[in-house]
């Protein structure tokens, strides 16, 4: 089986998804670089709380058909787009790792 890894496109797309194209109602999605989007802190500068973020994951899941624990992000080092997305994909190394043993 092929591991599959969270690109920023797929976490832009659940984004987007999630805040109908708009953070905060102000910034537009396609504003931001994709280094620009993975430097971004989740709540101050994308407006990205609680709620939302486990709407996030939760879109991550359904377009991927991804079991993704929804307490991911109580392990993430910072609130990086980039720490979340290499937390996510972390895990997903691990658990096709538990798999295949």
């Amino acid at each position: 089986m092929m591991e599959r890894t969270i690109t920023i496109q797929d976490f832009r797309h659940a984004i987007a998804y999630v805040n109908n194209e708009h953070f905060g109602g102000s910034l537009r999605l396609q504003s931001f670089s994709d280094e620009q989007l993975l430097n971004s802190d989740l709540t101050h500068d994308l407006n990205i709380g609680n709620i939302r973020l486990t709407n996030i994951i939760n879109e991550l899941r359904k377009m991927y058909n991804l079991s993704l624990p929804l307490e991911l992000p109580k392990v993430v080092p910072d609130n990086r787009v980039k720490s979340l997305l290499d937390t996510i994909n972390f895990y997903l190394r691990e658990a096709e790792k538990m798999t295949q043993s």
